[in-house]
């Protein structure tokens, strides 16, 4: 095979295309930047239990919250056997859910505070328990059953210039391989968690220590 040295027009155009390719990724690059530059970031805020945790407008879900004047309170947080508990409140647990049932249900004890606020609320949605990646939800079944003031709300909203006292049932959710159960407990018994009280546009986390 005769190779054919290369004309200097096309020598010409191959630099050009070079040139308009790296312009091209250049200009990608810095519009990349940009957009990740200006991406909305959470700022994350931790708290102690046992203070008031003010919203300060902040929500989990819609900023038509209008969470201004809430304010919300770790009391307490205890580990309650979750097959006696569900007993207690009337929810049997069917025989498929035996073996997978967890150990324990963790009773969140707070209380929330409104201050002149005459339109808000919060979301419940969003008021998770963290310990690193594992996430546990709200058990809505059970605080329906325990609560009958929640009658399927999924959102709490308090009259003007009062407050409440409530506890809110928590059960971890079925694992992959990644955590076995007796980690989970170990984690729900030994370590911090961390209860999300409100997602944007600040993160704000307070710290749950579980009592038996």
């Amino acid at each position: 095979m005769i190779f054919r040295p290369m004309t200097k027009s096309k020598r010409a155009i191959a630099v050009i295309s070079f040139i308009a390719a790296a312009v091209i990724m250049i200009l990608w690059a810095v519009k990349c930047y940009g957009v990740n530059a200006k991406a909305f970031r959470s700022e994350a805020k931790i708290y102690k239990s046992g203070e008031f945790v003010p919203l300060e407008g902040n929500f989990n879900i819609s900023g038509a919250e209008n969470t201004d004047g809430y304010s919300v309170r770790v009391d307490s947080a205890r580990l309650t056997d979750y097959k006696k508990v569900t007993s207690e409140y009337g929810k049997d647990i069917s025989d498929s859910e035996v073996f997978d049932a967890p150990k324990y249900c963790i009773m969140l004890d707070l209380t929330i505070k409104n201050e002149g606020n005459e339109t808000g609320y919060i979301h419940c949605f969003g008021l998770n328990l963290y310990n690193g990646a594992l996430m546990i939800p709200i058990n809505f079944e059970l605080w329906n059953l325990m609560d009958e003031n929640i009658k399927g709300s999924t959102v709490i909203r308090l009259r003007p210039n009062s407050e409440a006292s409530l506890t809110i049932p928590y059960t971890a959710q079925p694992l992959d391989e990644t955590m076995n159960k007796n980690e989970l407990n170990r984690r729900l018994e030994d370590e911090t968690l961390l209860f999300c009280v409100s997602e944007f546009p600040t993160i704000k986390l307070i710290e749950v220590e579980t009592e038996k």
